[in-house]
């Protein structure tokens, strides 16, 4: 069942967008879209994003480890994008 958190809204979004990019597929996952939103899939969590004018939106849509509780999975990504959004 999907699950929907937000993250702060960087600064700079086209910077934060490469770092991401970069650091994701470094680790062997999958990061698709662009500055405004886009898809993203690693280490078995899969998910979308989208850039709103409050902030990111992290939709997960998928998890290959079905008791990873949400809020695992959620500070997963929020170490995962830690260096880039406050």
């Amino acid at each position: 069942m999907p699950f929907t958190f937000m993250l702060d809204k960087p600064d700079n979004i086209t910077h934060t967008y490469e770092q991401l990019k970069t650091q994701v597929q470094q680790a062997g996952g999958i990061f698709e879209g662009d500055t405004t939103g886009g898809s993203i899939s690693i280490e078995g969590i899969e998910g979308k994003y989208k850039v709103l004018e409050r902030g990111i939106e992290i939709i997960i849509t998928k998890s290959s480890t079905k008791l990873l509780p949400n809020w695992l999975i959620e500070k997963k990504i929020r170490k995962l994008t830690q260096p880039f959004i406050k």
